[in-house]
């Protein structure tokens, strides 16, 4: 005969998986519409609804309708198509659909996002989550929003980029991954000080402009997690910090989680693995909340150098982390001055190696404020520009000189108007 404590256990898993299947059933009536062709898969489903055992089934199996349906419906909607064109499907999550588009205003390249399914409580929502987010937010690490509307459909238009870091090739080589990493942190930053926090930082949210990494989906977790199945959610369940898993014994969640979810980007694009995974939810959370991950250098030796900033990221509470995000990069800048250096002496004669390292400890010690030793670099930059961006930088240098003078430090305005300039410098622009 069962006892108490599992006869109370197995009404708890019976209710959650009863609302589970409630909560599959109303997406299953709004995606009916648009899957007409796909009757068979519907009634697959629909006969599934009732039955608590089968909820992980039916989990599956709607999102595998949702993306077949995105996948047949390349085609940008007809009622955003007048302000188009070239309009091309790129991809779908869970949330929403994407395509990369001209608009016929101005001929400027974007990306337009148009939510899989949305009622009108939730466009609501949808507008006023987004432009709370953005509203006085842009940062060069972060992906631009141009337009935000829920007329005459939901939809996002943003600023277009190459591809997502969970398209990237892992393993990376250490320095390449710390100095993107580094780069996000400056996004993170710019928000941090602005009192948001994304929360879902992972390598699908995170994209690739010229390799100038932009953090995007602001303000999109709450929606797109209404909108995860089973299979879609162990991918996410990855990235997540322990108080996102249980708030009794780990708080809140606040602007450290996003320093753990980083943590965990860049132990994946340092070691082309995880911390932690497994097959099932129950594995992987049990895993994040108990285990401690093995150490990237045991993956990967050349990592043993940034093995201490990983793993402080990854510490399971949060006051045993970076208390800043601020703080991580200036462990990543110190590891950048030595780094830089080094390799910077090792390109004598090579003037595009020496033009690269150059540009990257100019902007390091421009991003931690540190104005005297990012105007040598600047300066000595003076000799590698190509001639069209000699004046820009000459106006950088001047800037710099100025606020160096003044003792004024660095702003996010100066930050971003370095990394658009040396990044031309760099790649020989």
């Amino acid at each position: 005969m069962k006892d108490l404590k599992t006869m109370k256990k197995e009404l708890r898993e019976l209710d959650n998986a009863i609302k589970r299947l409630q909560t599959a059933e109303k997406e299953l009536i709004e995606l009916e519409p648009s899957a007409e062709m796909y009757g068979t898969q519907i009634d697959s489903i629909r006969a599934k609804l009732k039955q608590p055992n089968k909820v992980d089934e039916v989990e599956r199996e709607l999102a595998d309708l949702k993306r077949r349906i995105a996948s047949t419906e390349p085609g940008l909607p007809s009622s955003l198509a007048m302000n188009y064109y070239d309009a091309t499907f790129i991809g779908s999550g869970n949330f929403a659909r994407v395509y990369r588009a001209k608009r016929k205003e101005d001929n400027k390249e974007v990306a337009v996002k148009v939510p899989i399914s949305m009622d009108e409580s939730t466009g609501r929502r949808f507008m006023t989550e987004i432009k709370t987010f953005y509203e006085n937010f842009e940062h060069p690490n972060i992906v631009k929003l141009y337009k935000c509307n829920i007329l005459p459909i939901p939809y996002l238009e943003m600023e277009y980029c190459q591809e997502s870091f969970d398209k990237l090739p892992t393993p990376l080589a250490v320095e390449r991954a710390a100095y993107l990493v580094f780069q996000i942190a400056e996004g993170l930053k710019y928000a941090h000080e602005r009192g948001r926090q994304h929360r879902d930082i992972k390598p699908q949210n995170i994209f690739l402009k010229d390799e100038v990494p932009k953090i995007g989906d602001w303000g999109l977790s709450k929606l797109s997690s209404e909108n995860k199945s089973s299979a879609d959610h162990i991918l996410s369940l990855a990235y997540a910090a322990p108080e996102q898993l249980s708030l009794g014994k780990f708080g809140s969640p606040d602007y450290r989680t996003d320093i753990y979810q980083l943590g965990v980007v860049f132990y994946e694009l340092t070691t082309g693995k995880l911390p932690f995974d497994g097959g099932t939810e129950v594995e992987v959370m049990a895993k994040i909340l108990d285990t401690q991950p093995t150490k990237p250098s045991l993956i990967k030796p050349k990592a043993r150098v940034v093995d201490p900033m990983i793993m402080k990221c990854l510490e399971k509470k949060m006051q045993d982390r970076y208390q800043s995000i601020s703080d991580m990069q200036k462990e990543l800048a110190d590891y950048f001055k030595i780094e830089y250096k080094d390799s910077l002496n090792k390109t004598k004669g090579d003037m595009s190696r020496s033009c690269y390292y150059l540009s990257k400890l100019c902007f390091v010690h421009i991003t931690r404020g540190d104005l005297t030793e990012a105007l040598k670099y600047a300066e000595d930059l003076k000799h590698y520009a190509n001639e069209h961006i000699r004046d820009e930088l000459g106006s950088l240098i001047s800037e710099i000189e100025l606020r160096r003078k003044e003792d004024l430090g660095t702003t996010n305005e100066l930050v971003g108007k370095a990394a658009i300039i040396l990044h031309q410098i760099k790649m020989g622009r």
